[in-house]
């Protein structure tokens, strides 16, 4: 969620260094001028969301400053604080004659100065919606303003219509409001609160909001305020998990041989090892899940401790030993061949048939382990007569 960005500008230096330490612990980011031509030049660089600004300085007062600053159509519209020591009624009302939004006088307590930069920052965001709503809608880029900033002020100004998302990687998804009130959300396969979790953590992307009447089911009955908060703390929850796990771009792989021997393999865990194919990575894994990030997430952790699944392929099961080849020289028909002459006595060893003929030379045929008699032999331990059956 991008911070709000001040300019905060002041020629005294100690006043300077402790009101930026003040609004940087409250959550917002400071640029520091130290008078007004300078606060005008970071200005121009890089506009901010709103200026607090001393009256008393060197070179460009801010008085003169907040005059050049409304005068100039790309900042006339940028909220304007005076923060300053001149606690007179004409100092005052100068200011104020010059369209400033506020004049807060020193001292004064810090929980009030950032009560009304919220305020302020506030009311700017109103304006700019209903503007944008005369023409039906409007668009915008989360890498400038995050979810969070979109919703705040649909939510406050009860507005009702769609806001769509093309997110990182080609990703989309849909929320729905109705008067403000978040009341569905779909991104990819999930829906309903899975649907805004996942998407809570987004920080670039297209958006656009379209305002309408929406007829839709309400999936979503927590208050805006409720989800964000349960959202954000599953996003900080999600992020402590996944430090424990590989690099989101570790392919990730099942080991079978291992999952066989696990007891019972939890519902989201089951769904996960579905898309696990050896291919995809540990990100790609996690947003294909069915369920929210924090569920996969976990999930995930599980198996990886239980050693179902690990980076890097799997090696397969060994294979046995292929049986000794035998000697072409003593290799001859197979016994799904021509039999043997019906002069040959034969014994089966466990590897071959061996066997010596009238003449004297030997035969060999693989066998599978059992006695085999050639036509006309004798049994086992009877050869037949005029041949020397040779059983080694």
């Amino acid at each position: 969620m991008p911070k709000r960005h001040l300019l905060l500008v002041d020629a005294d230096p100690r006043a300077l260094t402790i009101t930026e330490v003040n609004l940087k612990r409250a959550g917002f980011t400071v640029t520091t001028a130290v008078d007004g031509r300078d606060a005008l030049a970071k200005c121009r660089a890089s506009p901010p969301d709103l200026i607090l600004s001393e009256i008393k300085m060197p070179e460009m007062d801010g008085f003169e400053l907040c005059q050049r600053l409304k005068e100039d159509e790309r900042f006339k519209r940028m909220p304007f604080i005076f923060l300053t020591t001149q606690k007179s009624l004409e100092y005052k009302v100068t200011g104020l004659e010059l369209g400033v939004e506020d004049y807060l006088t020193r001292p004064i307590y810090f929980r009030e100065i950032v009560t009304r930069i919220s305020i302020l920052l506030q009311r700017r965001e109103r304006e700019l919606l209903d503007r944008k709503e005369q023409k039906g809608g409007f668009s915008g880029n989360l890498t400038d303003v995050g979810l969070v900033d979109v919703l705040q002020p649909l939510e406050m100004g009860k507005k009702s219509g769609k806001l769509h998302i093309d997110g990182p990687d080609g990703r989309t998804a849909d929320v729905y409001l109705s008067e403000g009130n978040i009341i569905d959300c779909e991104a990819g396969k999930l829906v309903g609160e899975s649907a805004f979790f996942r998407i809570l953590s987004w920080q670039e992307g297209e958006f656009a909001i379209t305002f309408k009447p929406v007829a839709r089911q309400q999936r979503i009955a927590t208050s805006n305020q409720s989800l964000i908060m349960e959202g954000l703390r599953r996003i900080d929850e999600c992020g402590y998990v996944l430090e424990q796990l590989p690099a989101l771009g570790e392919i990730v792989a099942v080991d079978q041989a291992r999952l066989d021997v696990l007891a019972e393999t939890p519902e989201h865990s089951r769904g996960i090892l579905q898309i696990i194919d050896g291919h995809r990575t540990l990100g790609e894994v996690l947003e294909g899940a069915e369920c929210d990030d924090l569920a996969a997430a976990q999930a995930l952790a599980q198996l990886f401790h239980s050693g179902a699944i690990r980076t890097g392929p799997i090696p397969a099961a060994p294979r046995p030993a292929p049986l000794p080849a035998l000697s072409p020289a003593h290799v001859g028909p197979s016994a799904s061949q021509t039999p043997p002459p019906r002069s040959v006595a034969w014994f089966a060893t466990p590897d071959a048939v061996r066997a010596t003929v009238r003449d004297g030379s030997e035969a060999a045929w693989p066998v599978t382990g059992r006695w085999l008699l050639a036509p006309g032999s004798a049994p086992p331990g009877e050869p037949p007569e005029g041949s020397e059956a040779d059983a080694t």
